[in-house]
């Protein structure tokens, strides 16, 4: 589970490490364990988009990484593990700007799947005029619930609505964002689900803008929140700080005028800003913000051994995700420690390591050894077994040993293991490894029957001189 990401405003994660990755591509999302990870897209999913954003004008991959991990992440957990702030609708419509970005950056089946479901399941509350109905979440899963009692009501923050048959929309937390995002998703996909969809959350929104010549500094603006059915401004007692006549000009109104702006222009933000030259500050600011220790690519010494630098081919590609060096990075001699983003990693999804070695002459082996990583809250885990083979013809191997690891498959933990086959003394010039990947993840894990993660950074060779 590593494609998806450690960010800022997720407890317990450290900034300068943000280690998730292999969630990224493919199906299968990671999964840290919800104590220590928050699924709140009211506070994070506006940052993943500008990670993405940022990513396209700098190709600068941590962006991109760390977006794909967190999202990643987050539609695993959904919905279950969301946590709603003051209603689930609002964090749909956070999740759907970063899933439309998401689209343009990494454009797979996979990936418009988790738009189109996020969206469906936003609008599956659209009326007929175009409003989007607000929702009140799970229980026990929201940050500002409903009072419980009427003494309770006013007396602390709660939703807009009380429950889910109040016909109320809210253009603070809701509308606004869905209808900037709806319009992304249309420009980044070409369904015209979204495009149907945005037009009719314009017309509703341009019904009810307000109109004022006694009050010129409301004309034009929205409201708080409307009331479909009865027609007019809606405001809750209990919503703390907001009532029926407030205005955020600088929030609800600009994105609500920035895509209708758009709409005129028939453009998108995401190529309307295709020019931006802010990638120019990045060599700057960079290293202010992400320190050159935080990007440092590889931990530990160089290992030497007799492998060192020789040529390496791969029967089944890994992931592009977690590509390292390359194939070349199973001998370059460097480690990558237990952080699965170090770049001596190399990622496999799903697939087995079937990695050959030529050592350029023969020589005598007497040790071999592939270092492996586990780390089960992201769905990496060990092989299942690992087969070493050696000879002097590539399509002629023998089997050597057949290791399997130590560490066990429940093992929590960032955890690194060298899987050894020792005491060989066989004489070869070409070298095989296959490690035989978990497959699919255990029922066990909460990321039950996805595509297991392999993760490996060298493999080295243990040699004594040819006797002649």
């Amino acid at each position: 589970m590593l494609a998806n990401l450690r960010i800022s405003g997720q407890r317990g994660f450290q900034p300068d490490r943000l280690d998730q990755g292999p969630l990224e591509k493919a199906g299968w999302r990671s999964y840290f364990d919800a104590r220590n990870t928050s699924y709140s897209p009211h506070y994070q999913a506006t940052l993943w988009a500008c990670y993405l954003w940022a990513y396209r004008q700098t190709g600068f991959e941590l962006f991109r990484q760390r977006a794909t991990t967190a999202i990643g992440m987050t539609m695993a957990a959904y919905p279950d593990r969301w946590v709603w702030t003051n209603g689930i609708q609002q964090e749909r419509a956070k999740m759907l700007l970063a899933l439309a970005w998401l689209v343009r950056v990494e454009d797979t089946p996979e990936h418009r799947v988790w738009l189109r479901r996020m969206a469906g399941e936003l609008l599956a509350t659209q009326d007929h005029c175009g409003a989007i109905r607000e929702e009140i979440g799970q229980a026990g899963k929201g940050g500002c619930p409903p009072p419980a009692s009427n003494e309770a009501y006013g007396t602390a923050e709660a939703p807009l609505i009380q429950s889910n048959t109040d016909a109320a929309s809210d253009l603070l937390y809701t509308c606004n964002f869905a209808f900037l995002a709806l319009h992304e998703a249309a420009a980044a996909s070409g369904d015209s689900f979204y495009r149907e969809a945005e037009e009719n959350l314009a017309k509703f929104l341009c019904r009810i803008q307000i109109r004022s010549e006694t009050h010129p500094e409301l004309d034009g603006a929205w409201f708080r929140a409307f009331d479909f059915k009865r027609w007019e401004y809606w405001a809750s007692s209990a919503d703390a700080g907001w009532g029926a006549w407030s205005i955020e000009s600088g929030w609800t109104q600009s994105w609500i005028t920035s895509a209708l702006a758009m709409r005129r222009m028939q453009t998108s933000l995401w190529d309307l800003t295709a020019l931006s030259r802010i990638s120019r500050h990045l060599s700057t600011l960079r290293p202010q913000m992400i320190p050159d220790t935080a990007l440092a690519p590889r931990s530990g010494t160089k290992v030497r051994h007799a492998a060192l630098g020789k040529s390496v081919t791969l029967a089944i590609r890994y992931s592009e995700n977690y590509a390292g060096s390359g194939a070349a990075g199973l001998t370059d001699g460097l480690l990558g420690g237990t952080d699965y983003l170090n770049p001596a990693w190399l990622g496999f999804l799903g697939n087995d390591l079937v990695a050959t070695i030529d050592l350029g002459k023969s020589v005598v082996l007497t040790q071999l050894r592939a270092c492996f990583l586990q780390d089960v809250a992201l769905g990496i885990f060990m092989p299942r077994q690992v087969e070493f083979l050696a000879g002097d013809d590539p399509a002629k191997l023998t089997t050597l040993r057949t290791v399997t690891p130590g560490t066990a498959e429940k093992q929590e933990g960032k955890l690194r293991e060298d899987v050894i086959a020792r005491d060989l003394n066989r004489k070869a010039r070409y070298l095989q490894v296959r490690a035989a990947t978990l497959g699919k993840i255990p029922a066990w894990h909460q990321a039950a029957g996805q595509k297991a993660w392999l993760f490996v950074d060298e493999i080295t060779v243990d040699s004594a001189p040819v006797r002649r």
